[in-house]
């Protein structure tokens, strides 16, 4: 596996390297943000790892960046403050993680291999904990069970599983997959995750979908 690591220089050179090192990744390093998005282009990496105080506006820019280039490498990226508002907008520029150091270390190194990991799979299918969707079919299982979802339950799953470890807010839900007709004042989703919960929950003792109290959902695999 290979990782380019953007980080700038007031950051410790070791705080990843002992993670990287340990899985034996291939490391490239950069700490000119521009320079990045040039590697980026001219090599297919596993995973772009962005660890910097920049400015939200300044990460916001190289994601968008590297996206608008069409190079859908993971990109994870950690930096010392990161409101929840920012990390909308880091997402929604086409960053897949986001840590706020200090962080973890077990965290992210569970991360890191889930990214990796995510690449490796087929894009018809999507994992998440013991759930796996085939997107081509629709088709959901909890290990060997299939699980019956309707058609709004199945697309309120989706944008969780693909977002999996990722506090998503009930406006970001509504707009994947209501979009605009949907009544910001219902409590219609709500309800939606309290059936999802029902189907996907039988046999264990938390939630695989976390409440995030005053910001939204999350589904959480570890």
């Amino acid at each position: 596996m290979r990782v380019m690591v953007i980080k700038d220089k007031t950051f410790p050179q070791n705080i990843v390297d002992s993670i990287l090192i340990e899985e034996s990744y291939t490391i490239d390093y950069t700490d000119n943000m521009e320079e990045g998005v040039y590697f980026a282009e001219q090599v297919e990496y596993d995973l772009i790892l962005i660890i910097c105080c920049y400015s939200i506006k300044e990460i916001v820019d190289i994601c968008r960046s590297i996206r608008f280039k069409k190079i859908w490498t993971p990109i994870l990226i950690i930096t010392k403050y990161c409101s929840i508002q920012d990390r909308i907008e880091l997402l929604n520029a086409g960053a897949d993680s986001i840590f706020v150091f200090p962080f973890v270390r077990e965290e992210l190194k569970a991360r890191i291999s889930n990214l990796l990991h995510r690449m490796r799979m087929p894009e018809d299918i999507l994992e998440a904990g013991n759930l796996v969707m085939n997107i081509k079919s629709m088709n959901v299982y909890k290990g060997q069970k299939q699980i019956e979802l309707t058609k709004k339950e199945y697309s309120i799953l989706e944008y969780l599983m693909y977002n999996h470890d990722i506090v998503l807010t009930r406006k970001m839900i509504q707009s994947h997959v209501w979009g605009i007709d949907y009544d910001s004042e219902s409590n219609l989703i709500d309800v939606y995750i309290r059936r999802i919960r029902r189907k996907i929950n039988k046999d264990r003792k938390y939630n695989l979908i976390q409440t995030i109290h005053g910001l939204g959902y999350q589904l959480k695999t570890h």
